[in-house]
């Protein structure tokens, strides 16, 4: 187990449903503790800074980040976002706690990684990262610091977390990412996938060697090799060594996808970007990334009275200019970089403030009008519930599409006597979810929940339209209880739904491996 140390005057003893016992670790976004849950199983809780939590549009930022790293689909490899409540004080996120070191600290400790091992680190990371990107998650902080070694293997922490935190952080004049690991964009304020595919391969040179690609010392040197200078990947040897040699291309459009990358690894054809041709001697490697940002513009003189071409000034002004902007983001120039600037329009899709919006076992989102309603989570008598508020009106389900024609099935009843505690119990003798007990009156485009705890709203076919290419939708507008219809214009107080998304093949119910029920309410508000 990693070490823990004791709580410290201040520490919270508990936080939510978990049970704090020691710290784990320490960094700029907050403290990072060893909780235990309502059935004795760790879980990693990382309390936020408290300036952080209070930025209303950071909260905004981080719980869509929060529902859309709940999304990643490759949990083996990955370290689940389990909640976050930026509501409470102090806020905190809860992630699957890996027992295991570091790779930092392991490569430290037991020396480089190479041949077979190293393979499976590359494999294991890249496909992390592949998924996170596939849930439209960017990490901006890979590092050997966020790769966990746990007896199960390799697991990435930190995705979806670090990315709304840092943009606070460049309001304040923080630098974002850790510069040994960073790519050349990110240097002028740009950061998205392409700039973890650098990371990775700046992670795999480590992994190899014990050291980065980038040797630096003084952070303008370090930056100045990664802008302009090649990468040195030491031992490596290929095909991971060109597969990791792509990924540190100067330029984000040249490199391969993580996608592109995992099938190399997996020795599947796979057509990277051509890489760019050879530079003239003295011409900048580094790439165009638009305008700097705000915090910087401010700084920097305007284009008429600016030399034409000014990285051509070489070496000397190379670093200058790095110098320059090194001090631009820890101390403001000029009162106008201190002035807070215009923050950038929200998504009609995005999430409200307060936590996530996505369950944590099927993944599944209640919508009303452009915005998705925010959850909390208890236990109860050793089962998790999670609360939906929705206001008395028609709501739309969404939830992830499953391999070959899988059927969500819904037992909807007025108490909550349909959480049953069904871990391993056969499915087809269940009261509500057992065979021939499907409720099927669902019309197309006009969704009516069945209520009635001897039998379920069976979803699939033409019940169920389809959202986008991994999401489907079913739009309720009333329910059904005894006969007698009602619209949800008229719902007031609660309703018990348990979803069951039948996955195993042993015809047993499976709370993990893999996850199959749900246990929601939901609460009208008027």
């Amino acid at each position: 187990m990693p070490d823990v140390t004791p709580l410290r005057d201040g520490d919270p003893e508990v936080l939510g449903r978990y049970r704090i016992e020691g710290r784990l670790g320490e960094g700029g976004q907050g403290v990072v503790f060893l909780g235990r849950g309502p059935d004795e199983t760790p879980v990693a809780v990382k309390v936020l800074r408290s300036d952080l939590a209070a930025n209303a549009a950071v909260r905004a930022r981080f719980a869509r980040e929060v529902t859309a790293a709940q999304r990643v689909a490759a949990q083996f490899c990955v370290a689940q976002v389990i909640e976050a409540d930026l509501a409470a004080d102090p806020p905190y996120v809860v992630t699957e706690f890996v027992d295991g070191p570091t790779l930092g600290q392991s490569v430290r400790d037991g020396g480089p990684r190479s041949g077979a091992g190293l393979h499976r680190l590359a494999v294991t990371t890249a496909t992390a990262l592949a998924a996170i990107h596939q849930a439209g998650v960017a990490h901006r902080d890979f590092k050997p610091a966020n790769v966990l070694l746990g007896s199960d293997g390799p697991r990435v922490i930190d995705f979806g977390i670090a990315r709304s935190l840092d943009v606070a952080a460049t309001q304040t004049g923080g630098i974002v990412g850790t510069p040994s690991y960073m790519a050349p964009e990110q240097f002028s304020g740009g950061a998205g996938t392409p700039a973890d595919v650098f990371a990775w391969g700046c992670v795999m040179v480590f992994a190899a060697n014990g050291r980065p690609p980038f040797g630096g010392g003084e952070i303008p040197v370090l930056i100045n090799q990664i802008l302009h200078q090649e990468p040195d990947l030491g031992v490596l040897v290929p095909p991971l060594r060109d597969i990791v040699q792509a990924g540190l291309r100067k330029d984000p459009a040249a490199r391969p996808t993580m996608q592109q990358i995992l099938m190399r690894l997996l020795g599947k054809p796979s057509e990277f970007p051509a890489a760019p041709p050879p530079l003239p001697p003295g011409f900048p490697s580094v790439p165009t990334a638009g305008p700097p940002p705000a915090h910087l513009a401010a700084t920097m003189e305007p284009a008429s009275r600016r030399r034409p071409w000014p990285w051509l000034a070489g070496a000397g002004g190379v670093i200058a200019v790095i110098a320059i902007v090194l001090l631009a983001q820890l101390w403001p120039f000029s009162d106008e970089s201190k002035k807070k600037q215009p923050e950038p329009t929200p998504s009609l899709n995005a999430a409200p403030v307060g936590g996530p919006t996505r369950t944590p076992r099927l993944g599944l989102e209640f919508w009303q009008g452009t915005a998705a309603a925010p959850l909390t989570f208890k236990s109860d008598g050793g089962k998790d519930i999670v609360t939906v508020t929705l206001k008395s009106a028609p709501f739309q389900l969404r939830y992830p599409k499953q391999a070959g024609e899988q059927a969500l099935k819904i037992c909807a009843w007025t108490d909550a006597s349909v959480f049953t505690e069904r871990t391993g119990q056969v499915a087809k003798n269940d009261s509500c979810f057992g065979e021939y007990r499907g409720l099927a009156d669902y019309e197309f485009g006009s969704g009516t929940l069945m209520l009635d705890n001897q039998g379920f709203n069976y979803l699939m076919g033409k019940r169920v339209q389809t959202l986008s290419a991994d999401t489907n939708k079913v739009d309720y507008a009333q329910t059904l209880h005894q006969k007698v219809s009602a619209p949800l214009q008229q719902r007031r107080g609660e309703l018990f739904l348990a979803f069951y998304m039948p996955q195993a093949k042993d015809g047993k119910f499976h709370i993990t491996g893999p996850a199959e029920l749900e246990y929601v309410v939901l609460r009208f508000s008027g």
